[in-house]
């Protein structure tokens, strides 16, 4: 059975003065750390999703420069190809007129050197068909020195050719 005894009543008085003591000085504490500790957690875990929303700010700014540069890429690289192949085409029909005119310069060269020859050759041959006349005319007219006047022509006409071949 229970008894309800003084030393009863004093068991309860120390228990009574061990849990305020308790609370006091061991429950209130604790709870401060854990609740300081608490907010610390909760704190660190607002920092940690305000650093993942700005890196994927970050990522998505980084990601749209990058797209943006690549495009810009890809255009400078498609006009620096247009500008070279028209630079390119200038160039070669440049190159083609030089070449041209310098053909047509050297083939207006060749007819008049050639035209030179042509006229160089007819007064030699009009010189020598005059002093050939000369000579027939004031020599007999023997067919012995026509013939001989003759084959002298021909080999004064194959030596200034031969001459002018050389």
């Amino acid at each position: 059975m229970l008894r309800f005894d003084l030393n009863f009543l004093y068991t309860i008085i120390n228990i009574l003065i061990l849990y305020l003591l308790m609370r006091k000085f061991f429950f209130k504490p604790i709870a401060r750390i854990i609740n300081t500790r608490q907010e610390m957690i909760e704190q660190q875990f607002a920092e940690a999703e305000a650093a993942k929303k700005e890196a994927m700010e970050m990522k998505e700014s980084y990601t749209e420069t990058m797209d943006s540069l690549r495009k810009e890429k890809t255009m400078l690289l498609r006009e620096a190809r247009k500008d070279a192949s028209s630079e390119y085409d200038r160039i070669l029909g440049d190159a083609r007129n030089k070449a041209a005119g310098i053909l047509s310069d050297a083939r207006s060269a060749a007819e008049t050197e050639k035209s030179k020859i042509i006229d160089g050759a007819k007064v030699e041959i009009a010189e020598m068909i005059v002093t050939a006349t000369a000579r027939i005319s004031a020599a007999n007219a023997d067919p012995m020195v026509d013939m001989a006047l003759y084959d002298e022509f021909l080999k004064k006409a194959g030596e200034d050719s031969d001459k002018k071949g050389n």
